[in-house]
């Protein structure tokens, strides 16, 4: 774990660390990330968070959604048991009011969730069918009816 650094560096440092190559995970390319940030805040998110750390999209969820507390912190764990591994998946990885936008695998996902520093972040369906956070305060928040019920039926 790199904690001098700033979010992307440390996710930077945990892929180099882990070998994930940029078919499991990658960031995506600066003409992509404002789309994506956009289709994300239109499909789930009631208004616009222009500014992150006053108003994080899991306080401003469209719609019904369902969640599980994680006393330890352990959410990710969880992940591969939601998300299926064969179809990529965005990840919007927090930095206080910044978002930093990759594309990748759940379990390398999974993987980087990990090895770094604790920090909110929300994986999304490319389809945008489905939303997934987990917030600092252990919380793991689904939106989207096929995430919801894999959600109930989570063993934990």
């Amino acid at each position: 774990m790199n904690t001098n650094k700033g979010l992307r560096d440390e996710i930077k440092f945990a892929t180099d660390s882990l070998d994930i190559t940029d078919t499991e995970f990658k960031e995506v390319s600066k003409y992509q990330w404002e789309q994506i940030q956009k289709t994300v805040e239109d499909t789930f998110i009631v208004g616009k968070a222009h500014n992150l750390s006053m108003m994080p999209y899991w306080e401003h969820l469209k719609g019904d959604y369902f969640n599980i507390s994680f006393p330890k912190d352990n959410a990710f764990v969880y992940l591969d048991n939601l998300i299926d591994n064969s179809q990529p998946v965005w990840f919007l990885a927090q930095d206080n009011s910044k978002l930093w936008i990759y594309e990748g695998l759940i379990s390398s996902i999974r993987e980087v969730i990990e090895e770094c520093y604790a920090f909110e972040y929300y994986i999304v369906s490319k389809k945008y069918s489905w939303l997934l956070c987990e917030n600092h305060h252990g919380c793991l928040i689904g939106i989207g009816e096929d995430l919801v019920r894999k959600m109930k039926a989570l063993q934990i």
